[in-house]
């Protein structure tokens, strides 16, 4: 399907398909799924020659087997009647590049004669960073690749999957990514440029991007935007573990995922990295305190420190940002991300709270104590391995992020943020964790 801006007014849109001999009204303009590519072709209906050269542009690109819909200003008075061909009559306001709402189900951009229906063309080339191929002849057309949805996938199709929130959330994109290379697709990523060591010695990752441009709209299949959209927790399908709700944001239901941890691969220059640093300790136990969201982050670090000395464990204290530690090895604020891999990866036991570092461990399959606080534990460690998750012992515990329990019924609105994470006790952590050694 093609969507049109969802500032239109359906009313104001006219939508003919060969099937009507009237046109509908909407905003969605339904797709054949035989056509194997679409084409957006501007024309502006002025005069007769205007009409004449829309009908024959039409007939030149379903002649490769190629859909058309046709952005106009009105109907043409002789209509091309065939199923790959939609007519949108949009008036004058909504001549504009920014008329698609996904532009990514389109494969390129034509024109008829007139000369603002060239110039809205070649503006829609660069629409929203993508770049769009401008069909001016034959050529053009014949180099097309196809779109159509169907089980033998051109290998020069591609996923795009754009996610700009955070590691721990890109990480759980890459069963989606694996599952779809599996199936045939090229993989790439959009985010920010200090999160490309997340998928970083992939093989089933083609390429990573921080902006649109270089990525040619053409060869896009899907292109799924995850950003900001997995915490709205008033939908039903973000209620789950955030593996299957990001599976469901991207067309994929969570049975269809062929792996169900994120995908970490390490080379032997890291994994020798990991080592050094631990100096070959026993029972250490990496210690992840800090969080993005200072709700979830643990403030008992070093008496958990020391609670774990006691009990013959080797903290080992990881965070982006320096912390001061009076107990076990700080490598708070000196490790890049892959390297924080490496050392979970080299570590016997991980204890965490709701950030990355929680789902580094579950890639590896560590043992694991999980602290929660304003989330369900279920919704991130469910497909976890040797994972012992701790829920805040709070009454408003969890409170999804504040989404579920009003301000004034919440302990923190009175207490402090974080008043559910300071209720965790060290030495229940602790018991937690030996529970491994039996």
């Amino acid at each position: 399907m093609l969507y049109l801006s969802p500032q239109l007014n359906p009313r104001d849109i006219q939508i003919l398909y060969s099937t009507s001999k009237t046109p509908s009204h909407g905003t969605v303009v339904f797709l054949d799924s035989k056509c194997r590519a679409y084409i957006l072709l501007f024309a502006f209906h002025w005069d007769s020659n205007d009409e004449v050269s829309t009908v024959k542009r039409i007939k030149e690109i379903i002649r490769y087997k190629l859909g058309v819909i046709v952005i106009c200003n009105k109907l043409p008075k002789k209509i091309v009647s065939h199923p790959f061909v939609v007519y949108v009559v949009t008036g004058n306001l909504w001549f504009t590049p920014l008329l698609i709402a996904n532009p990514e189900v389109l494969s390129g951009v034509t024109y008829n004669q007139h000369r603002d229906a060239k110039r809205f063309a070649k503006l829609f080339t660069s629409y929203k960073g993508f770049l769009f191929p401008l069909i001016e002849t034959q050529k053009d057309l014949i180099s097309i690749p196809s779109k159509r949805l169907n089980p033998a996938v051109d290998n020069d199709v591609a996923i795009v999957i754009e996610s700009e929130d955070g590691i721990g959330d890109l990480l759980l994109t890459t069963p989606v990514a694996y599952t779809y290379h599996q199936r045939g697709y090229k993989i790439y990523y959009i985010t920010n440029t200090s999160k490309f060591p997340v998928v970083e010695n992939l093989p089933f990752v083609e390429g990573v991007y921080d902006h649109r441009e270089r990525l040619p709209a053409a060869k896009i299949k899907h292109y799924f935007v995850l950003s900001h959209r997995l915490s709205a927790y008033n939908l039903e399908w973000n209620r789950q573990n955030r593996l299957y709700s990001t599976a469901l944001h991207c067309n994929l239901q969570p049975s269809e995922l062929l792996v169900h941890k994120p995908i970490i691969i390490l080379t032997e220059e890291e994994i020798e990295f990991a080592k050094s640093k631990l100096f070959g300790f026993k029972n250490t136990v990496v210690v992840s305190c800090i969080a993005m969201n200072k709700n979830r982050e643990y403030p008992h670090v070093n008496e958990l420190c020391k609670v774990l000395v006691k009990k013959r464990f080797y903290p080992v204290v990881v965070g982006v940002t320096k912390q001061d530690v009076e107990v076990g090895l700080n490598l708070t604020g000196q490790l890049t991300l892959r390297q924080l891999f490496a050392i979970v990866y080299e570590a016997d036991f991980v204890v965490t709270t709701d950030t990355s570092t929680l789902h580094i461990a579950g890639a590896f399959d560590k043992k694991t104590v999980a602290l929660f606080g304003p989330i369900p534990a279920a919704w991130r460690v469910s497909t976890y391995k040797n994972v012992r998750a701790i829920q805040a012992p709070v009454s408003c515990s969890p409170c999804w992020d504040y989404q579920r329990v009003a301000k004034q019924n919440r302990r923190c609105t009175y207490k402090g943020i974080g008043y559910c994470m300071y209720k965790i006790s060290p030495v229940t952590i602790v018991r937690q964790l030996l529970k491994f050694k039996r």
